[in-house]
C-alpha cells in the first residue's frame, strides 16, 4: 500500500526533529570544558599508565576498539556511545595532531605514522602523542590537545597525577576518519598485544 505524499512529509518531520534534539543534546555535552584541564601540575611520566593498569588478571581482557570512519558517516555520534560508558576509555580524533605536523612540514603523513601512534595509545603510552602536539607539551602538560573535552577519560580527574585513584577502564576505543583505507591498519590486527576490533562506518548513499 503506498504512502500518501502527507504521510511521507509527516515521516520526513518528525526524522528531522529526532535528528536535531539528537545533534543539539550532543553539542551540549562536548561543549561542556574539561574541569580542571589546567590544574594538574608535576606530571611525571609514568602517570598516564595510571589510565590503563587497573584490570587484574582476573578480569575480563581488554578489547582495543577502532571507530574507522570517513567525514559526514556519524561517528562522532557513534564514539559518544562509546565515550558515555563507564569502562571505556575514548579518544576523539588523536590522529589529528599528526596530519597537522605533517601539513606545516614538506613531508606528507604516512600510514605507518598513523599506525605508530594508535599502537602507542593502545598500549597506553600517552607520551607518544607529545611528538605531534604544537607548542609542544612543558612536563608532560598541554592545553592543545584537540577536542580533549570529547573525551570523559580525558576530562576526569584521574588523568591528573595528583589524585591517587586508578582510573577503571577496562577498554580502549578510538575513533578516527583520517586513516585513508581499512587496509592500512593490517599491522595492528596481527599485532598479538592487541585485542583490535574495528567498527567501519559506511555513510548511506542516499543520503547524498
Amino acid at each position: 500500500m503506498e504512502c500518501s505524499w502527507k504521510t511521507v512529509l509527516l515521516l520526513v518531520c518528525a526524522s528531522l526533529g529526532v535528528q536535531y534534539t539528537a545533534i543539539r543534546t550532543l553539542r551540549d555535552s562536548l561543549s561542556v570544558p574539561c574541569p580542571g584541564a589546567y590544574s594538574c601540575q608535576g606530571r611525571r611520566q609514568r602517570d598516564s599508565r595510571l589510565l590503563c593498569d587497573s584490570w587484574s588478571s582476573g578480569d575480563l581482557p581488554r578489547r582495543h576498539i577502532l571507530l574507522f570512519a570517513t567525514t559526514r558517516s556519524g561517528s562522532s555520534f557513534t564514539g559518544q556511545l562509546f565515550n558515555q560508558h563507564p569502562e571505556v576509555f575514548y579518544v576523539f580524533e588523536p590522529l589529528y595532531h599528526v596530519q597537522q605536523a605533517f601539513t606545516n612540514s614538506s613531508s606528507r603523513s604516512s600510514p605507518g605514522a598513523y599506525r605508530d601512534l594508535l599502537l602507542n595509545l593502545y598500549t597506553c603510552d600517552l607520551h607518544f602523542m607529545e611528538n605531534y602536539i604544537h607548542p609542544e607539551p612543558q612536563e608532560h602538560m598541554t592545553s592543545s590537545l584537540f577536542r580533549r573535552s570529547s573525551s570523559h577519560a580525558l576530562c576526569s580527574p584521574p588523568v591528573c597525577p595528583d589524585n591517587p585513584e586508578v582510573v577503571s577502564e577496562g577498554h580502549v576505543a578510538i575513533k578516527t576518519v583520517r586513516v585513508p583505507e581499512v587496509g592500512d591498519l593490517r599491522t595492528l590486527t596481527e599485532d598479538p598485544r592487541l585485542d583490535l576490533r574495528i567498527i567501519h562506518l559506511v555513510r548511506d548513499p542516499r543520503a547524498i
